[in-house]
């Protein structure tokens, strides 16, 4: 189904197409566990932002918002992950050698009957570094934006 939609829109091997996939594959979970965060978050906190006298987007944008930084981290670390390691779908989408994502760049190491071990390495090397360094640098908010929407009291 996605990719007659994107072959009648005009979008199969382009990059806007395969970024309009992406955004969809992310969506569920991200909005699952948003939603299960802020549904957590006392109402108390509401209040008192109204009596502050924040409108409602006030109250989401200074007293929601900064409360789920860790649930956001959690959010960006899947989709940065989903995104970089995706296969199948630049597969689908691309049949320009020019749009292929890195990963499929790794598929020229590996032939059919002999594949090129060393090279091979170290280019899944290369290819983990951004998602380890994106961890490395959101590890904090990791277990507590796991753990903000999964436990209700």
């Amino acid at each position: 189904p996605l990719y007659v939609l994107l072959v009648k829109l005009h979008l199969v091997n382009t990059r806007i197409g395969y970024i309009l996939a992406m955004i969809n594959v992310g969506l569920s979970l991200s909005i699952f566990l948003l939603k299960t965060f802020f549904d957590k978050l006392p109402k108390d906190l509401e209040e008192a932002g109204r009596i502050d006298g924040c409108s409602k987007f006030g109250i989401y944008w200074h007293v929601a918002l900064p409360m789920a930084r860790p649930a956001l981290a959690v959010v960006i670390i899947f989709n940065a992950l989903n995104v970089w390691n995706e296969y199948i779908l630049a597969m689908l989408i691309f049949s320009s050698k020019s749009l292929m994502p890195l990963q499929r760049g790794l598929m020229v190491f590996q032939g059919a009957h002999i594949t090129e071990y060393p090279l091979l390495m170290s280019g899944i090397t290369i290819t983990v570094l951004p998602i380890i360094l994106i961890y490395l640098f959101m590890q904090r908010h990791i277990i507590s934006g796991l753990t903000a929407g999964a436990v209700r009291g």
